[in-house]
């Protein structure tokens, strides 16, 4: 096949088994928290406010691909595997591939479920710079750390990762600064560098690090009507996903009078982005147009 991006930002989330027999998941929000104060004098009575709590739910999305080829092609293939294997394995990447975009981009409609970048209320970082830079005021750099900061003071609690896309990585990588220097070292610490990419070159996965969170390469991030493309940063212990095991099938009845066979490959998720929108930040604008090399 001619292969595909895997499924990066789905395994940076809460991955759990999706139980059969449902058709909602429904996890409990903590709308509003109990409340302690301090004891006006001693033997009085103390705070006591109950939490305010809710739900949050999400229908089950079915993944679902097949391919019809003809008997002959798998009886008479000379390859080391079947050629209904090939196929099988083809429509199973390219599974991985669209339940990464469900968990990136799902509009929540017509059958899918609520992607991260359309949950309502996540942080959103501006980086708009004319001559987009990694370094100095109002670059790259300084839009990571404030997307770090906006988790942090909204969350409480710090983000695990940085996502974006490899040619953005790519551009990273290759800038320089006034004195010609890479800003990116291969390997351990130079001077001045704002990330390192010891982790190796990779076209999906982990690449390196920058300012101290781990950066991971994912080409499912969208663009932005082919001119933008969001950089996350995000706390992916808060993300949570469902899904079942892919089932891989083949049937020959429905085509025997023309000696086909169907190949099919199916998979179910569930996934909730929701539940704390500001552990969510996404770095985008026009200092994210596509580099020029």
């Amino acid at each position: 096949g001619a292969g595909g991006a895997g499924r990066v930002v789905a395994d940076r989330c809460v991955r759990n088994p999706l139980p059969s027999g449902v058709s909602t998941i429904n996890i409990p929000k903590l709308n509003g928290g109990t409340v302690t104060a301090p004891q006006s004098t001693q033997n009085t009575v103390i705070s006591s406010v109950d939490p305010s709590t809710s739900y949050l739910s999400s229908g089950i999305t079915t993944i679902a691909g097949s391919n019809v080829i003809s008997l002959q092609l798998i009886q008479q293939s000379t390859a080391g595997a079947g050629f209904d294997q090939i196929v099988l394995a083809d429509l199973s990447a390219d599974l991985a591939r669209n339940v990464d975009r469900q968990v990136l981009s799902g509009t929540g409609t017509a059958g899918q479920v609520l992607g991260l970048l359309n949950v309502p209320g996540i942080q959103q970082v501006p980086y708009v710079q004319a001559t987009p830079s990694v370094t100095g005021a109002g670059g790259l750099y300084a839009k990571v750390n404030q997307a770090i900061s906006l988790v942090a003071s909204t969350r409480f609690l710090p983000p695990d990762a940085i996502v974006m896309r490899p040619e953005r990585w790519s551009a990273i990588a290759a800038s320089f600064d006034s004195t010609g220097r890479p800003l990116v070292s291969p390997s351990g610490n130079a001077f001045n560098q704002v990330a390192d990419a010891s982790s190796g070159v990779a076209a999906q996965g982990i690449v390196g690090s920058m300012a101290g969170l781990p950066v991971w390469v994912d080409s499912n991030l969208p663009l932005n009507g082919s001119s933008q493309d969001p950089i996350l940063v995000c706390r992916f212990a808060d993300l949570y996903t469902w899904e079942s095991d892919v089932t891989l099938a083949t049937f020959d009845q429905p085509f025997a009078n023309s000696l086909g066979v169907l190949v099919r490959a199916h998979q179910y998720l569930s996934a909730i982005m929701s539940r704390y929108p500001a552990s969510i930040a996404v770095i985008q604008g026009t200092g994210t147009a596509p580099p020029v090399w």
